[in-house]
């Protein structure tokens, strides 16, 4: 289908057949040509409907306006049915004027949105299809093929919620690190939700998958049962982890060991220090308890020239070769970015400063020719002294 720049629904009309019912006139706008097609809605209910099967667990970008009790009234007073007073059809045109202007902000978001898997989908292009070219365009491609392809798009679109997990998850870690505990809360929140969502897109994909099972052949459809399998462990992965990060309460710990500082080296240390056989004093002297659980701690710290074993933590626990890699990539991207704003903001600094160095010898010049032109006024008023004087 050609790119639609805008769709507007400027008027709404009763017809009679096969029932009382209004249609909405829908003005399609293409880079070329533009045509006029003509809905109901219950048609847009379908449309709704056929989105939430092609997106499953994701929102249109505005909503459908939902169906009242008053649209049959206005319905059958449009149609000229029923001896309704005029309070009541001015009412019920009211209604629908309202109801054309909701609709049309319906399709035009979907047009308009940054994501721009709404306007591509297959069930927004039927229901914008000039009339006679939607159902052949249907005949021409077989229902099998259009959800082969549905069923990619919504693969690669549970691969981007995986992505958007993990900047998430690096949020709340950076919140953490800057001790915005709020911030880190709603970062881990936000996780919660994505997570979710993409279990329940992951469990609509399978049962998808087995629907196509009799038109892909034997070789594609293990491999989209590879793709699927990447996906859940992936996902079961950041969900251990975020169910890791909740359960630490205020994540001290947790940032010390990412950070590497020397107090969480200290304490690691002394807990196995007093956890350690050699360093547990016998039962029947309590009192020499603490004094051998803290004898070890000036032991654990840090000399130049040894190296301290890397510790493990939340955010790296359950990741493969592959999920640290991006992880190291990730934090490397931010570190360029804050370097990029710093280098920015240097150069901003150094503008500043050559334009107030260029004033300064602006004005400098200008204080030696003044003093020039005093001297020369000096001379001046010498000479015309003289002159008097002779007078």
């Amino acid at each position: 289908m050609e790119l639609i720049r805008y769709v507007k629904i400027p008027l709404a009309e009763s017809r009679a057949e096969p029932d009382s019912h209004i249609e909405y006139a829908l003005n399609v706008q293409g880079p070329v040509r533009s045509w006029t097609v003509w809905r109901r809605y219950s048609e847009f209910q379908a449309l709704a409907y056929e989105l939430g099967r092609e997106f499953p667990g994701a929102r249109p970008p505005a909503e459908l306006p939902p169906k009242t009790l008053t649209s049959w009234f206005s319905k059958v007073a449009l149609a000229g049915g029923g001896g309704g007073g005029g309070s009541n059809n001015a009412g019920s045109v009211e209604f629908v004027e309202e109801r054309r202007h909701a609709l049309e902000r319906y399709i035009q978001a979907m047009i308009v949105s940054d994501d721009g898997r709404w306007r591509a989908s297959q069930a927004l292009q039927r229901f914008l299809a000039p009339a006679g070219k939607g159902a052949a365009r249907q005949q021409q491609q077989p229902p099998a093929a259009e959800d082969s392809g549905a069923w990619l798009g919504d693969q690669r679109g549970a691969e981007q919620m995986l992505r958007e997990v993990r900047q998430s998850i690096l949020r709340r870690e950076n919140a953490l690190a800057r001790n915005e505990v709020s911030a880190s809360h709603q970062s881990l929140l936000h996780a919660k939700r994505q997570l979710a969502d993409l279990a329940r897109l992951l469990k609509a994909l399978e049962l998808r998958l087995e629907q196509l099972r009799p038109a892909l052949t034997a070789g594609e459809m293990l491999r989209r049962q590879d793709m699927l399998m990447r996906l859940a462990e992936e996902n079961a992965n950041l969900s251990q982890l975020v169910a890791g990060d909740a359960a630490v309460g205020s994540g001290r710990t947790d940032r010390a060991a990412l950070l590497g500082s020397d107090s969480s080296t200290r304490l690691i240390a002394r807990a196995a220090g007093a956890a350690s056989p050699a360093h547990r004093p016998p039962p029947p002297a309590p009192p020499a308890t603490a004094p051998a659980a803290q004898r070890p701690a000036p032991r654990s710290r840090r000399v130049f020239g040894n190296v301290n074993p890397p510790q493990e933590t939340n955010e790296t626990r359950g990741l493969d070769a592959q999920g640290l890699l991006m992880l190291q990539t990730e934090r490397m991207r931010e570190q360029d970015h804050v370097a990029a704003e710093f280098s920015a903001l240097l150069r901003r600094q150094r503008e500043m400063g050559e334009s107030i160095g260029n004033e300064l010898d602006l004005q400098n010049h200008l204080l030696t020719d003044l003093d020039h032109d005093m001297d020369r006024t000096a001379t001046k008023l010498a000479a015309a002294k003289r002159q008097a004087s002779n007078l």
